[in-house]
């Protein structure tokens, strides 16, 4: 049986996506301005970075600013995005103005910002300006490393790329991830996943490898090598690593219910029906609205009707 790609995923995809997309957390410093107006100010909502297109120029990356804003001192003013470099004091680059009305709302803010040649770190800044000389309020981030955000966009455009069914553009994207944080665990992780649905298994288990390396006992990193494993047709280092997820979690979850799956696969595939049967029974109790419940039943009548098939 060839186990599907949803197997090896994360549990709650959409919440690891938002987790990613910061590869180092922001600490955003709250500040008003020198001489801040009465009741004026703007903060964070999110801000990440997009993907790339064929359009950009290289290296470059899309800055993504969701804000909030109250505007009291003024009938009306501008947002602005701004870029400093290496804690300049001038800004290199700024969005495009956003015009606001007095009040309180959200506002997006995008920019395409190239990096220059020797620049290390960059500190984004959102202000709210009455004019082009006076600044009502505003609110920056810490300093962060230039590498950071370009492997955010990376791992962006692999995201993208997966999403697609492009697993190979995808390992490429991931492995410019890596060359930039190679102590990012999670890089090869999905690295790894990619390499997995392109058929490079040996490749994708020494991603794994690495990734568990970076973050040990990392049950997803484990539920990967597993499959991995269960595709390349080896039985029995897929059941270690398979027996690994489900005893590493004091509580069975997700990832158990998707390893007690796979660990049936290769019990089965190994000669092992009735270890495959009571697996399959324990997926199907942890997962009792699965859409493949059906075939998991029909796979258990099978093998215990033939007393020790294989499933496929």
């Amino acid at each position: 049986m060839m186990v599907t790609h949803r197997v090896v995923r994360r549990l709650l995809f959409v919440a690891l996506w938002l987790l990613l997309l910061c590869v180092r957390p922001l600490s955003p410093g709250v500040a008003s301005a020198d001489t801040p107006a009465a009741g004026d100010q703007v903060q964070w909502t999110s801000l990440n970075v997009g993907d790339q297109t064929g359009q950009d120029p290289a290296n470059s990356i899309h800055f993504h600013a969701q804000v909030s804003y109250q505007l009291q001192s003024a009938p009306a003013a501008f947002l602005f995005l701004f870029v400093f470099e290496d804690g300049a004091q001038t800004s290199s680059l700024h969005s495009q103005p956003l015009a606001v009305k007095s009040g309180s709302s959200d506002a997006n803010l995008d920019m395409l910002y190239q990096p220059r040649t020797g620049v290390r770190n960059l500190t984004l800044l959102v202000g709210i300006l009455r004019d082009t000389q006076t600044l009502l309020a505003w609110t920056a981030t810490n300093p962060v490393p230039l590498t950071d955000w370009q492997a955010k966009g990376q791992f962006v455009s692999a995201i993208q790329a997966q999403q697609a069914g492009n697993f190979g553009l995808a390992a490429d994207y991931l492995s410019k991830c890596i060359a930039l944080q190679p102590n990012n665990g999670n890089f090869y992780y999905w690295r790894a996943d990619s390499l997995s649905h392109v058929g490079q298994y040996d490749a994708a288990i020494g991603d794994y490898n690495q990734a568990l390396t970076l973050m040990p006992g990392d049950r997803a990193s484990l539920l990967g090598r597993g499959v991995a494993y269960l595709w390349k047709g080896s039985w029995q280092p897929a059941i270690d690593d398979l027996n690994g997820v489900i005893t590493g979690s004091k509580s069975a979850d997700q990832l158990t219910a998707w390893a007690y799956r796979a660990r049936g696969v290769a019990h089965a595939n190994a000669g092992q029906g009735s270890d495959a049967v009571s697996d399959y029974q324990s997926y199907l109790s942890l997962a009792p609205n699965a859409s493949d419940r059906a075939q998991i039943q029909g796979w258990i009548a099978q093998l215990q009707g033939s007393g020790n098939s294989s499933t496929s």
